[in-house]
């Protein structure tokens, strides 16, 4: 802590002014140049008696008091430094202690390593433990899974990120480049799609669907690996995450290709921050990729075991027809009530 932040405490607390004037009139110290080492305090006795106290506190602590030195690498010196400060003063209020981190100067590449901590001995060893804590490498474990696999499980970087959101884990795959996508036998999807002129109930009950057998059992050959960092109890349940991902998508050995006469519905089976695929995800233990543009014939994707992609494509469609019947009810009370 500094000295006149720990002064204004003082006086303060002791039923003092706050105001920085007057604040340097109650409390004098002796020039640097002087030999005089006496402090004048002034002002209220009952003031005065409660702020020399705290003082003679001070000074008897100090006589006490010892630097001690931690190493961390200079790259890590922001982690204990903070915005403006604020994780060094952090850290000196809750051990109450002085922490000297080395300032880098413009264009120096090496920085000391050693923080000094000084402070009675038992607050320097906490602070000295936390600080370690704080700038210590993860645990990292890495575990290998079936190459052919790869993209099954990322499903496009969305389970990486689910990983790292719920787990506070990182996930790498130590420089190694990602395998290509096995290719998939492409759908034919010439069934006929609503003519503009056909009824909008008609419309809502026109789709086109079609379920081929997967190639993602093929392609690239032998084992992916997949780095995880984090707290121990939290790389053992990413693992058995991944593990059950795993398991899952050697079951998807179908891809399911909906085509939707209307895409607006695509928000239907999205829902609010795609709460609702998420949902038909973990009903039917299938991969869903929903189009991002608008275009009409860009089909929904789904991969998963035959019974779970006919299985999301009826959720999905009981979503369309649901949407499309509350919609007509909701234009159907305004126009009876024109």
């Amino acid at each position: 802590m500094r000295i006149g932040q720990t002064l204004k405490e003082i006086v303060v607390g002791a039923g003092g002014p706050d105001d920085k004037q007057a604040l340097a009139r109650t409390v004098r110290f002796p020039n640097q140049d002087s030999e005089n080492s006496e402090i004048i305090v002034q002002g209220n006795s009952v003031v005065v008696d409660k702020i020399i106290a705290a003082i003679e506190n001070i000074v008897e602590q100090k006589k006490n008091q010892i630097t001690g030195t931690v190493e961390v690498a200079p790259e890590k010196h922001g982690h204990l430094i903070g915005r403006e400060g604020s994780i060094r003063k952090e850290l000196e209020a809750k051990f109450r202690v002085t922490i000297d981190i080395p300032r880098r100067e413009p264009g120096q590449t090496n920085t000391c390593p050693d923080i000094k901590i000084t402070g009675i001995p038992e607050d320097v060893d906490k602070a000295k433990d936390h600080i370690l804590e704080m700038v210590k490498e993860p645990e990292s474990e890495t575990i290998e899974i079936p190459a052919r696999l790869y993209h099954a499980v990322a499903d496009g970087g969305q389970f990486i990120r689910r990983l790292q959101r719920d787990f506070k884990v990182s996930v790498d795959h130590n420089g190694q480049q990602r395998p290509p996508k096995p290719e998939e036998r492409e759908p034919d999807l010439n069934g006929s799609l609503p003519l503009i002129t056909d009824s909008e109930e008609d419309a809502s009950q026109r789709f086109t669907w079609e379920v081929v057998e997967s190639d993602s059992q093929g392609g690239a050959e032998g084992d992916f690996p997949w780095v995880i960092k984090g707290k121990l109890e939290q790389i053992a349940k990413a693992k058995a995450e991944i593990a059950k991902a795993v398991a899952l998508a050697e079951q998807q050995l179908f891809v399911g290709y909906l085509v939707l006469p209307d895409s607006s519905k695509f928000r239907l089976i999205i829902g609010p921050g795609g709460s609702q695929v998420e949902k038909i995800r973990h009903d039917t233990g299938c991969r869903i990729t929903v189009p991002r543009n608008q275009d009409v014939g860009e089909p929904i994707v789904m991969r998963g075991s035959k019974e779970g992609v006919e299985k999301a494509k009826e959720v999905i469609l009981g979503l369309v027809r649901n949407g499309d019947s509350n919609g007509r009810h909701r234009r159907g009370n305004g126009n009876d009530g024109a």
